[in-house]
Formats: C-alpha cells, sequence, structure tokens
C-alpha cells in the first residue's frame, strides 16, 4: 500500500497551512506595497525598481554580483546594476547599456484585484460545515504541483493517492491520476519529465491560483533583488486565490505537449529528406524556437479533454473552467512558399481537425468554459492562420484572450536570433527577417478580451538534475523562484481566475453567459490588439465607476459588433438573394436580446437570438434577420431598384454599425437567362460540397472548345457595371472566359477555377449598352474540368481601369 496523501499533508505543513485546515483562500487582501510587484493586478504607475544591487547573468542564471566590474569573470553575459528604476548594463566589452526600467505602466491599466478580493472577502457562498470547491483544469506542459505557492491549491485525488500503485482505484480509466493526467505519456505524471529545468504549467498555475499570505516568496529569496527572485512583502498571490468565506479552488493539471522528433517531420515532395528534416530539426526548431518539445500533440489534447468531461460528468468534480495557454509557433519558410513549419509535421501536430472541435463542444455542454490564448506571434486570426490553433474554431462559449502591456498598448516584441552574422544570413533565406516578433496575435472577430502579458509576476522553477534524477527539495524551497514572465500565455490565466470568480457568485452562468459576461465588463481599449470587445479584464469596479464593468459588479455594459459582413461597409447583392445580418449583442451576462436596426427607405429590422430561422442558436450572443425578409423567389422582388444602395443602420452603440448594400443583377445556371450548345455536349448538373451558388452548378470536360455555356442578363440601363462569376473550387486552372454585346466583344481572360472558390469573384468592368448581354465561359484547351455556375452584374459609377 501507499499513500501520497500523507506526504502532501506534511508539505502543507511545512508551509504553515496543512490541507486539512482552512484554506488559504480566505486569508486577508495584501496590502498596497504588494502591488508594487504584481503591477498586473493593482497598477500604481510604479515598477519594482528601487534596489541598488548587482547581480550577473552567467549561463542564463542570475545570481547576485558584487565584484569590481573591472574583473567580470568569463563566461558571464552581462552585469547589471538596478537603481533607482535605471538599469545600467555593462557588456564583457565593457560598453555600457543604460535602460529606464520604469515601463511598469500607468496608473489604472490593471484588473483592480485588490477590491475584488474585498468584495469576495464579504461574501458567504457556502455553510462553514459544507465547504465548497470549485476546480480548475489547466492544459499545458508540465507541473511542479508541491511548488510551496501551488501546493495548497493542488487537487489530489484521494482514492488513488490512498489506493493501491498501478490499480485504477476510482474506476475512471486512468491508473494513479492522483494530481492530475499525462494525455502524453497516458499516466499520472505530470512532473517535467528528467532534464527539463523549467516548467510552463507551474508559471501558469501561480497566475491562477498561487496561495496567498504564505510568505513563501519571502523565505525562499530573502532580500536578494534579481529578476527571478524578487522579496515582495509577502508571497506571490493568484487571482482566484482569495474567495468567499469556505470557498476553495483547486487546480488539475493535464500534459499535452509533445517534443517533436525527425520521425514527425514530413518533406515536401522531391525534397532531400534528410537535409529538409536536419533544416527543420536543427535550425528552425532548436536554434528559432530554442524548445523543440514545445508543440501541441492532438492524441494528447483529445486525452486531455475526455479526462476533465469525464471529472466533471462521471466524479462529480465541480470543474468550472480549463485554461489552455500553449499554442502552436507560427514560423513560416520563406524558401518553400512561405508554408507554416506545422504543415510539414505528422497530423498529430495538426489540431485544425473537426474531431478536436467537436470535443471542444462536449466541454461546453459539460458547462466548463476553455479559456485559449490567442498566440505570441503576432498573427491576425481574422485574416490568416496555421492548421495548429484550435483558438480559430471561435466556438459559442470559448474565450480567447489577447495581451496588452501595463500601458494599455498591443503587446509587441522583437528578439534577436542566432550568435553570428553567417547563422542570423542563413536564418533570413529561410523566414522573414533576422529578428522574430513577438507579440499578441489579434483577431476581431475571434478575440475576446485583452489581459496583461507583459512583467506578469508569479511562480517559477529552476528544477536540477543528476542522472536524471532531481537534484533539489522543492518541498524545501529549493528550485524555487519568483519573478515576471512575458507572453500572452500570462493573460489567459488571469480571464480563467474571473471565470472562477464569476462563477462562484452565480453558479448558474453558462460558458456562452461567462464568455458575454468577461467580454463585456472589460475597460474600453485605444490601442490594444483588435477584439471582439476592444477592453481589457477589469474584475471589479467601485461604486461611482460601473462604466467600466468588472465580471463581479457588470451592469448595463452593452456590447454590440456587428459580426457579418466581416471586414466590409460595402456588399452586393443581386437579383433573387438575400443577406444574413449578424450582430454580436450582450450586455453583462446576457443574452438572447434584440436588435433594431434601420434600412434606408424601407423601416425598421429586427434582430433576433431565438434560434428561429436565420439566427442560428438560440442565446449564443448572436441576434440575426434577413434582409429583404420573405422567401424562395421572393427574396429581392420587394420594390428593390437595380443600382440603388440601401443603408442599413443597427445603431452608433455597434461596432461596424454602418453596411451599404447594392442591388444588382444575378443569373444563375437554373435561370431562365442562359443557353448552352444542347444535345450530346450538354453540360452536366453538379450539386457535390458546398460552394455552388443557390442550388447547384453545371460542369463539363475539358475539350476543344466544342462546349460553350452563356448567361444573357438584360442590362435595365447604360452605364458602367462590374461583372462578376461565381464558381465552386474545380479543376481547371485556364478557363476562357468572354463577354460580348451587339457582336462586340469587350473582353476576354482566362480564370483559374482551382481558387477563390464559393464566392463572387470579380472578372470585368465595362461600359454596357442598355439591352441583352452575353457572358459565355468554355472548356476550349482547358487543363481539367470546367464548371459554370452563376454571374453577376453590378452597376458601379465609373471603373477604376
Amino acid at each position: 500500500m501507499r499513500n501520497k496523501l500523507s506526504e502532501l499533508l506534511i508539505v502543507g505543513s511545512i508551509y504553515g497551512a496543512a490541507l486539512c485546515v482552512a484554506s488559504p483562500a480566505n486569508a486577508t487582501s495584501p496590502s498596497d506595497a504588494f502591488f508594487r510587484y504584481q503591477v498586473n493586478l493593482k497598477n500604481t504607475g510604479q515598477s519594482y525598481c528601487g534596489s541598488d544591487r548587482f547581480f550577473k547573468v552567467l549561463y542564463g542564471v542570475e545570481e547576485l554580483w558584487s565584484g569590481d566590474v573591472s574583473s567580470i569573470p568569463d563566461g558571464v553575459f552581462e552585469v547589471m546594476n538596478i537603481d533607482n528604476c535605471i538599469e545600467t548594463r555593462i557588456n564583457n566589452a565593457g560598453e555600457l547599456d543604460v535602460v529606464d526600467m520604469n515601463e511598469m505602466g500607468i496608473s489604472g491599466f490593471d484588473y483592480n484585484a485588490q477590491a475584488a478580493w474585498g468584495f469576495l472577502e464579504q461574501q458567504s457562498i457556502a455553510p462553514p460545515w459544507n465547504k465548497k470547491v470549485v476546480y480548475i483544469g489547466i492544459m499545458d506542459s508540465d507541473f511542479v504541483y508541491n511548488h510551496p505557492d501551488l501546493v495548497d491549491h493542488w487537487w489530489i485525488n484521494t482514492v488513488e493517492a490512498e489506493g493501491i500503485e498501478g490499480i485504477d482505484d476510482d474506476g475512471n480509466g486512468r491508473v494513479d491520476d492522483i494530481y492530475g493526467w499525462n494525455g502524453v505519456t497516458n499516466s499520472g505524471d505530470i512532473f517535467p519529465m528528467p532534464g527539463k529545468t523549467s516548467s510552463h504549467g507551474t508559471v501558469v498555475a501561480g497566475i491562477i491560483a498561487a496561495a496567498a499570505n504564505n510568505n513563501a516568496a519571502n523565505e525562499r529569496c530573502g532580500n536578494v533583488f534579481s529578476p527571478n527572485c524578487i522579496a515582495p512583502s509577502n508571497s506571490v498571490v493568484g487571482a482566484a486565490s482569495i474567495m468567499p468565506n469556505n470557498v476553495e479552488v483547486k487546480l488539475i493539471g493535464c500534459n499535452v505537449q509533445q517534443e517533436v522528433t525527425p520521425g514527425d517531420i514530413i518533406p515536401p515532395e522531391g525534397e532531400d529528406e534528410a537535409f529538409f528534416i536536419d533544416l527543420i530539426y536543427t535550425f528552425v526548431l532548436d536554434l528559432l524556437v530554442g524548445q523543440v518539445g514545445t508543440f501541441l500533440y492532438k492524441p494528447a489534447v483529445l486525452n486531455c479533454l475526455d479526462y476533465f468531461i469525464d471529472l466533471k460528468t462521471q466524479q462529480g468534480l465541480d470543474i468550472v473552467a480549463v485554461n489552455m495557454s500553449v499554442m502552436q509557433p507560427d514560423i513560416e519558410m520563406t524558401l518553400y512558399g512561405n508554408i507554416p513549419v506545422i504543415e510539414y509535421f505528422s497530423d498529430d501536430f495538426n489540431l485544425e481537425d473537426p474531431i478536436v472541435e467537436q470535443k471542444f463542444e462536449q466541454l461546453i455542454a459539460a458547462d466548463i468554459t476553455p479559456v485559449m490564448v490567442m498566440g505570441n506571434w503576432v498573427i491576425d486570426h481574422d485574416l490568416e492562420h496555421s492548421g495548429g490553433f484550435p483558438q480559430d474554431f471561435n466556438l459559442p462559449g470559448m474565450i480567447q484572450v489577447a495581451g496588452i502591456s501595463s500601458d494599455g498598448n498591443h503587446w509587441l516584441e522583437q528578439h534577436e536570433f542566432g550568435s553570428s552574422g553567417y547563422l542570423n544570413e542563413i536564418l533570413s533565406a529561410l523566414i522573414f527577417s533576422s529578428k522574430i516578433s513577438s507579440g499578441s496575435d489579434s483577431g476581431r472577430y475571434i478575440a475576446d478580451i485583452s489581459g496583461f502579458a507583459k512583467d506578469v509576476y508569479t511562480t517559477k522553477v529552476e528544477l536540477r538534475w543528476t542522472d536524471n534524477e532531481l537534484n533539489c527539495d522543492i518541498e524545501d524551497g529549493e528550485c524555487v523562484f519568483y519573478g515576471p514572465v512575458d507572453g500572452v500565455s500570462a493573460a489567459a490565466p488571469a480571464v480563467t481566475a474571473a471565470v472562477a470568480m464569476a462563477k462562484v457568485m452565480n453558479p448558474d452562468l453558462n460558458p456562452i453567459q461567462l464568455e458575454a459576461l468577461v467580454s463585456s465588463s472589460g475597460a474600453d481599449l485605444s490601442d490594444g490588439p483588435e477584439t471582439r470587445s476592444g477592453r481589457w479584464l477589469r474584475y471589479f469596479e467601485t461604486e461611482g465607476n460601473e462604466a467600466m464593468g468588472g465580471v463581479l459588479s457588470c451592469e448595463n455594459r452593452p456590447l454590440k459588433l456587428r459580426v457579418s459582413q466581416k471586414n466590409q461597409e460595402f456588399i452586393m447583392m443581386g437579383e433573387g438573394e438575400s443577406i444574413v445580418l449578424e450582430v454580436y449583442n450582450v450586455n453583462c451576462e446576457n443574452v438572447g436580446l434584440e436588435l433594431n436596426a434601420s434600412v434606408d427607405g424601407m423601416g425598421d429590422l429586427i434582430l433576433k437570438d431565438d434560434g428561429v430561422f436565420p439566427d442560428q442558436k438560440a442565446n449564443d450572443g448572436i441576434s440575426s434577420a434577413q434582409w429583404p425578409p420573405g422567401e424562395g423567389e421572393a427574396l429581392g422582388a420587394q420594390d428593390l431598384i437595380v443600382g440603388q444602395d440601401y443603408e442599413i443602420d443597427f445603431g452608433d452603440d455597434v461596432r461596424d454599425g454602418q453596411l451599404t448594400v447594392r442591388y444588382g443583377i444575378v443569373v444563375d445556371n437554373l435561370d431562365k437567362d442562359w443557353t448552352e450548345n444542347s444535345g450530346w455536349f450538354s453540360w452536366f448538373r453538379g450539386s457535390s460540397g458546398e460552394e455552388f451558388y443557390r442550388n447547384n452548378y453545371r460542369y463539363a470536360a475539358t475539350g476543344n472548345g466544342g462546349k460553350w455555356f452563356a448567361w444573357n442578363p438584360l442590362v435595365p440601363v447604360a452605364g458602367h457595371y462590374q461583372v462578376h462569376l461565381w464558381w465552386p473550387t474545380f479543376q481547371a486552372t485556364n478557363v476562357p472566359v468572354s463577354l460580348v454585346q451587339d457582336e462586340v466583344v469587350l473582353g476576354d481572360l482566362l480564370i483559374d477555377q482551382t481558387q477563390n472558390g464559393g464566392q463572387w469573384n470579380e472578372v470585368f468592368c465595362v461600359y454596357l449598352e442598355a439591352g441583352s448581354v452575353e457572358v459565355m465561359i468554355t472548356n476550349d484547351s482547358t487543363d481539367g474540368h470546367v464548371t459554370a455556375d452563376a454571374v453577376k452584374l453590378t452597376p458601379i459609377e465609373t471603373c477604376s481601369n
């Protein structure tokens, strides 16, 4: 028999609080002096500078240094003197680099955690005899669960801990899952693997729920000042560690990252396999990324999602959120057509998979809110993404978090890579430049809210190993550090903490409502990354300042953004067409709201979030309406005038609240205004896929021009017209198209039907007389099958060409 629980009780008692006594979550909120260090929780505009200390950086490890600067020993990269927020760096060449460190931000740019904690401590949620525990899952690299600041807030599966080693004591299909689960190795070992010195999951865990007032940081650091060991007036505090009386937060870890091996790299067809694998593995992953093993592993992600769903639905743990502060690196290879590196990995590293999306939907259906980091690669997810980002699923109830600095600006940085000009030259040829831009990803229609991604103070480790055995006593404070970290990875856990706070105060809130609450209750940003809300996270607002919302104090904080016709203020619509108008429309936790829009000269339009067509799902925060209203062939026939612009006004309080729709002329392959060569040469009808216009399309095999298809729209008045074609993605790259009126060829060109399928594509802009016009497509000498679907003519004031 083994009893791991007793070991944890001993560890807990060392730090003044055994697991069987009251949780440190109920401790008094830290003093104002504490927030000089955790400025993301409360920002007074001051930094943590002020100590007159030297320390050296020796192979990346900071140590106190008091020697003469002129006698810097070999191997020391730099010596730093920090005095009154001025950092003086002295390199081995004796050159000085003076940096102003007083960049901790502007007063008020914070989460206002102190006010939130003060509010929570006054609440009474559970009776003294019935402690309430809420659980937070973390999907990350690995976890030092016995870190002094985390041990009291880490979940212990007591059935497994008190059971028999190697036996599935609780019958959940997982053996010895005492502290969580390793989705990669299918084991209960979530600790960093031998040889690994750091732990990203431990950093994330500290931001969420590092214990309050246990003085662990003071005991470990003493008075030493360095980025890895700053001594605050008390311990680092996780945002969700202070809760109402008799409410406790517990963390559960699940490992989702796998080391990429050379066997996981798939070279392009025709490329030298050994060269390409060495190129990716050695140069890009090791030298550029710096960590070969930091990639999301799809089997592990699915494994961990299943694990948390099972713990919630079958084991009865009240898991309120799962934090995922890991993402795939987005590095593009210029030599190979700007293809993301991740595209050359095996499918196990590609998370753009319907199975993964469905599993996240199941997590949300189990009333667990996933909180995702947007990424550190300065990508606009509205415009581009790699296959490694599950964030791009953009599911209702999935919260995506971007990052800002403590001055409220978009968090952006640049880092040199490589140590020699030769190496920089090589890598410059492989990617875009000799610097890697790092900074927050964004997405106006994907990201929800911004959190702080600069100088976030948290729990860290610097593990030491000898012959694959840990060579330090973590429970005694060895290998344990505290200090600031950068990255959007640090922003998502703060949002996860907010979800836990809100769920404790109102257990009936579902993930969609929590997403709405977190997003709408934030404070407005003027220069942050693009997000749906355009706001940053706030936990609480004091009386008289309700305009900024606050997750725990939100009242009348509407958030409205038009999410249909994305990034467009002007669109074209043809005869028989309608458009669906959608607005993300929430107010604090309230969804299912209506919105009135006005259409120039045609009255009002009501957008509803009721699940009735055209609204896709009731109470998902998206209010929808169809314009013009009606069904079938009646669409577009309600006194709309060809060439007329119709202004749709959603209201001044709606972001992107103006849309202009120009009414044009459309002829589909099912309409009467077309001709084809008939008989043996007739075009076949097809309906495979989803990219065709309305009901189907026509297609023909390649040939010598024997097959042609012509649309014959009627031009109502003379003038300039844009001519658009719609085709589903097909086979031919050289399809002949011509435009003829009164036997005069006004234009001809070749189109590539393997690109831009499922949308209107402009092919001509010309002056047309009133009357019939012919737009013809043929199969003459094409390199594949040809498709004919629909044509649209739209009046325009003048053609730019």
